[in-house]
């Protein structure tokens, strides 16, 4: 059974609407290394809501699920928590 989207959650997300636990589908994601070329710091995704499409840093333990393939590139997500950072912060 397919999981629909939570159309318009993005927008709501970035306003006073905030949605609780909306459904997102995972875009891409990319470890972004430490300044000094090391390990990863963390992980950076592109993240839909079937309309629209934002920039987000993975918790810990998305990246562990990514890396163990519990989840994949474009699967259907939910946000359980989530916290807006604007840019420059």
């Amino acid at each position: 059974m397919a999981t629909a989207l939570s159309n318009g959650a993005i927008r709501g997300i970035f306003t006073d609407a905030k949605p609780a636990r909306p459904v997102v589908q995972l875009i891409n994601a990319k470890a972004v290394l430490q300044a000094d070329g090391s390990a990863p710091k963390k992980v950076k995704a592109e993240i839909s809501d079937g309309e629209e499409f934002c920039v987000a840093q993975l918790a810990k333990i998305v990246v562990e699920k990514l890396a163990s393939g519990t989840i994949g590139l474009y699967d259907a997500v939910r946000l359980k928590n989530y916290t807006v950072k604007e840019e420059g912060e």
